[in-house]
């Protein structure tokens, strides 16, 4: 769902700001437990959806992955 709503996200930015880049925040453990599936890592490359990870009881950026 989150995949979705960023997609949708990313295309009404681009028509107001085209050049802005846009991230998908996760939680760092989402992304080892699930954003490392093949299905979802080609559908993330794809849909050149770009990542931010990220550590929610630090409240810290882990890694940009573009």
């Amino acid at each position: 769902m989150a995949l979705g709503q960023y997609l949708n996200y990313r295309q009404a930015l681009e028509e107001q700001e085209p050049e802005r880049l846009v991230y998908l925040a996760i939680p760092v453990d989402t992304y080892k437990d699930f954003f490392q599936l093949p299905f979802i890592q080609q559908s993330l490359g794809s849909n050149h959806v770009k990542l931010i990870t990220y550590d929610p009881k630090q409240k810290e950026i882990k890694q940009w992955i573009k």
